[in-house]
């Protein structure tokens, strides 16, 4: 329903603008239910303006980051000409200036899945917003992707459960945003291409240690038992059969 939508833009307007996007727990991109998605559109806009903007249209306000140099400045803007190149829609935002290394807030739709802005963590404030007909079809596109350190699933029905058990990533958080890795009792990291091993408490303690495994032998030792000639200890394959 209409308030869902709109919680849901404002959660996602913070979570994936904050630094300007160069976070890397910020939704890359978003995959939105057809019948919501120009709603999801119009109240992502208004959000964003909300939150980041002194005034109408400018980005000049205290809470919005700008890019943490001159290359990652021009390697998000090629990014949004790529997309725009490829037949990307700018529904808000995509102006830029060098001089103070600032992006604005940018969404695009009807963005071609092939653009390099599809196949590489942005770290920028840049949004894709694709919209999808069944569940079914979220799941197989978020499964044809590398596996992400986070994914952020806004959903009040059965639906959930059934997309944290069909997709793989390193964390989750179920109507809300980047919160998990406040949680110092939860283990944070990602899984294959989005990482390898987990940080905080306990976690963090087991991923950075290395479990050694330590033998003592009896003084009843058996394991000559298995030293060849192997002719005459046919007995003991048979037994070490049963065994395994």
């Amino acid at each position: 329903n209409r308030s869902n939508v709109e919680k849901a833009a404002k959660k996602l307007a913070w979570g994936k603008l904050v630094n300007a996007g160069q976070t890397c727990i910020a939704p890359d991109y978003i995959l939105v239910q057809e019948d919501v998605h120009d709603a999801f559109v119009l109240h992502f806009k208004e959000q964003v303006k909300r939150l980041f903007y002194n005034g109408e249209n400018k980005t000049d306000s205290a809470s919005y980051g700008r890019m943490i140099n001159e290359h990652h400045f021009k390697r998000i803007n090629s990014l949004i000409e790529g997309a725009v190149k490829d037949g990307a829609k700018i529904e808000m935002g995509g102006n830029a200036d060098l001089k103070s290394l600032t992006i604005e807030p940018t969404m695009l739709t009807s963005v071609d899945l092939s653009s390099k802005i599809m196949d590489e963590e942005i770290f920028g404030p840049v949004l894709p917003v694709i919209s999808y007909s069944k569940i079914a079809d979220a799941i197989r596109f978020i499964n044809e992707k590398d596996k992400p350190l986070a994914l952020y699933i806004f959903d009040n029905s059965n639906e959930t459960k059934q997309i944290l058990q069909q997709t793989s990533s390193g964390g989750v958080c179920v109507n809300d945003v980047l919160i998990h890795i406040s949680n110092p009792n939860l283990p944070f990291g990602g899984v294959n291409s989005s990482g390898i091993g987990s940080g905080h408490g306990f976690y963090g303690f087991k991923s950075f240690s290395h479990e050694r495994a330590v033998v003592f032998q009896s003084k009843i030792d058996f394991t000559s038992m298995v030293y060849p000639p192997y002719e005459k200890k046919n007995w003991v394959l048979r037994l070490l059969k049963r065994i395994i």
